[in-house]
């Protein structure tokens, strides 16, 4: 992007951070589309782990990251700063969302449940099935691998069993169950669910 295109970006984010304006954020997410494409596909290309990651699971998260940079951004910074600022938001949530070693995202105990490093202890496991199943209703978590994460980890059982279960591969069962839980992953910031998860 040139100076001038910098500055009408750098515009277009203060006036956003005013008003909160949907419309304005379309503009912003229009204007800077082809940027975000551009460093989607860099991040595929450098991080193996998101080879096998669908293009659009992708997009939202980078998209999750522009509106943090827009967040975040200072009016003393130039265009070309706030430039900058987007891009690494929008590479940390593609990399926090995706790149991270995925750590055991559902284990219970009495009251609470363990969402990575996060814990939410006013959110009771019945309550946080719900949430998902509402998040499936609306297509934005994937029905069948919703199911295989409560047999892997409600359930507690092996993946080798589910498998076995559903007579299909280990391997499948494991990527699914990953997919499953990025898809969570984005739908919760995406939600505003929970600011550090």
């Amino acid at each position: 992007m040139d100076n001038t295109s910098c500055e009408i970006l750098k515009d277009l984010v203060l006036i956003y951070q005013e008003t909160k304006e949907p419309l304005i954020f379309d503009k912003i997410l229009r204007r800077i589309d082809k940027l975000v494409i551009f460093i989607l596909y860099k991040c595929k290309q450098k991080y193996y782990q998101l080879h096998k990651v669908e293009f659009s699971d992708l997009y939202q998260s980078a998209i999750v990251g522009v509106y943090r940079g827009i967040q975040t951004a200072k009016e003393t910074e130039s265009g070309g700063e706030i430039q900058a600022r987007i891009i690494s938001y929008m590479i940390l949530e593609m990399k926090s969302g995706y790149v991270t070693k995925a750590k055991k995202l559902f284990s219970s105990e009495k009251n609470k449940v363990v969402l990575g490093e996060s814990v939410y202890n006013s959110l009771q496991i019945q309550d946080f099935i719900n949430l998902i199943k509402k998040l499936v209703l609306c297509g934005r978590v994937d029905k069948k691998g919703f199911e295989l994460i409560k047999l892997r980890y409600l359930e507690g059982m092996k993946v080798k069993d589910i498998a076995e279960l559903l007579k299909t591969t280990s391997p499948y069962v494991s990527q699914k169950i990953q997919d499953t839980l990025c898809q969570i992953r984005v739908a919760f910031r995406l939600k505003g669910l929970s600011e550090d998860y």
